[in-house]
Formats: C-alpha cells, structure tokens, sequence
C-alpha cells in the first residue's frame, strides 16, 4: 500500500524497466526517513525492546544505520522508494507516532497525498495529533524516549 501512494501521489523522478518511476519528494526529509526505517526495522533493536530493554537508537552502534540496503535493496532509487513506503505504512498504522517521531515527513506525505486530485477522495492523512499522541506517548509504545536531535532531525 506505502509503494502505491508513493507512486500515485509522487512525481516522476525516472524511469525503470517498465515504467515512469515516481515518488514523493524526500529532499531535506531524508535523516527522518532513515531514522524511521530503522526504528521500525532494525532487528537488533527490536529484539532489545521485545526483552524489555529501554533502549534507544543512539546508545549504540547496533542500533542505528539499519536501512533498506541491509534488506537487500539497491542504494539509491530503489533503497529510496523503500524509506518512503515504510513511512507510509507507518503513518497509516500509527499516525501519532508518525506525527511525534518524523513531523517533516508526515508533513510531506499529507502535503502530496491530501492535495492529490484523485488520492484526496480516497484517503486522506490529517494533521493533528492525538489527545493520547505526544512523545510520551510514542515513546511508551516503542520503548523509547528519544530527543529530535538524538534522531537527526536538525537538517
């Protein structure tokens, strides 16, 4: 679902063997989109969360830098489309974390997804946060009590 609104809401940025390839802009987005991808995916990190550990991406090594390309992905556009749709697929199954954890990325996919002249009538992301939401709130349902700056937000 995350690659087709990223497709559908995105402009074209190449093409691949088949067909036009678009996305959703990531310039200056590109630290939380990273950031995300690892928090979500990192296997090291959720296994120290799922033992209970208060863990947090900068207390170590092994918990950050897990992006698309240790799942596989080629870097570049391919690594790239993959750091978009895991937010869009982060942001649909918790927009209160997505809102709290990557604010300028859920910006951007409202931006594009919410003014697409089709994908508006279909879905649509809003803006508010939760009165449950809030880093608190983020933090508890991951484990994790991160700062902006701990995430490399600052670009």
């Amino acid at each position: 679902m995350g690659h087709m609104i990223d497709d559908l809401a995105g402009t074209i940025v190449g093409h691949d063997r088949v067909a036009p390839v678009r996305m959703i802009d990531q310039d200056g987005i590109k630290a939380e989109l990273r950031w995300l991808y690892n928090d979500l995916n990192n296997p090291v990190l959720q296994r120290a969360r799922a033992a209970g550990q208060a863990v947090e991406q900068s207390s170590s090594k092994v918990y950050r830098g897990f992006g698309p390309e240790q799942m596989g992905y080629k870097k570049g556009m391919e690594a790239d489309r993959e750091l978009m749709a895991e937010a869009i697929r982060a942001y649909m199954a918790n927009p209160n974390y997505m809102k709290t954890v990557a604010p300028k990325t859920a910006a951007r996919i409202r931006a594009y997804v919410n003014e697409h002249k089709d994908l508006k009538h279909i879905i649509q992301f809003n803006s508010a946060l939760g009165t449950t939401g809030g880093a608190a709130g983020a933090g508890a349902a991951l484990g994790s009590d991160s700062s902006d700056s701990e995430r490399g937000q600052a670009q």
